[in-house]
């Protein structure tokens, strides 16, 4: 399948799909015993326990910018994608995180810079962890021919940043597969995948979503962007913002918007694929 922000998709493997299946199962085996209806949800019940809301605590790396330290030549934007996938490595592994030491990239400017702990993860999710099945090295999409603009202009793909989390976390699973990238198909899909996967998994999601529709962000925007998903509450989810502070707003830190919101702004994203990463 190709896309106007993205060449082509790569097929599926067996293993992604059986991996997908066996995870949609389970989730229309829990709808199934337990319906869901937005604006009155149902418990999440399993073995017992019951969830009407999940925390997971919102852990959260920012991206490097001039809000922390970092001179104006260093700064890095376009990230939030190998961000939002540090934040959610967080809760898998946090020592592996903010232990990690550092890495060098390239800032925006077109510097090389000396990424340190938490942000040296990043970096490395950003442009050094290597994607066999891609043949490349990073989540982002690295840029060279356009000096005037980031190296990281392009972002990143659902894809690739689903296939590089799976690399640190099908280790830490036992060797299984675990992230998956879903289409959107409606809303109460989105809202009882990620229920599941907060109140009965215990691990966050990613949400793709146009930043019109999201707290902090400059109104006029409408920026296709990365947030790690942590919690919810009845009908509302929380998430972690990545992003700094700057001319775009003042996005960066933990929000509750409605799931209707959260909706909308993951059918509304400006081309390409449209979906969430989920476990």
């Amino acid at each position: 399948t190709c896309y106007t922000d993205h060449v082509c998709l790569l097929p599926p493997s067996v293993q992604d799909m059986n991996g997908l299946a066996n995870k949609l199962a389970k989730i229309n085996a829990w709808l199934n015993a337990h319906p869901h209806v937005l604006g009155n949800p149902q418990s999440v019940c399993v073995e017992g326990q019951c969830y009407n809301s999940a925390n997971l605590g919102g852990l959260y790396v920012g991206e490097p910018g001039p809000n922390i330290g970092y001179n104006y030549p260093n700064y890095v934007g376009n990230w939030c994608g190998p961000a939002s996938a540090t934040n959610v490595i967080l809760h898998w592994n946090q020592g592996a995180v903010y232990g990690y030491g550092s890495f060098t990239a390239m800032s925006d400017k077109w510097v090389n810079t000396n990424y340190l702990y938490q942000e040296g993860y990043m970096a490395w999710m950003a442009t050094g962890i290597y994607l066999p099945y891609y043949s490349f090295y990073g989540t982002s999409t690295y840029q060279t021919s356009d000096t005037s603009k980031s190296p990281y202009y392009n972002g990143a793909y659902m894809d690739v940043l689903t296939y590089g989390l799976n690399q640190v976390v099908t280790p830490l699973n036992g060797g299984s597969q675990y992230y998956y990238y879903i289409t959107v198909t409606n809303e109460s899909s989105m809202l009882s995948d990620v229920e599941y996967d907060m109140a009965i998994d215990k691990d966050p999601v990613m949400y793709r979503s146009d930043t019109d529709h999201l707290t902090g962000w400059n109104s006029n925007l409408n920026i296709s962007h990365f947030v790690e998903g942590y919690g919810f509450n009845g009908n509302n989810v929380s998430y972690a913002d990545s992003m700094w502070a700057s001319a775009q707003g003042s996005p960066q830190g933990d929000h509750t918007i409605t799931a209707d919101l959260m909706w909308a702004g993951e059918t509304e994203q400006q081309g390409g694929s449209k979906g969430y990463i989920t476990a």
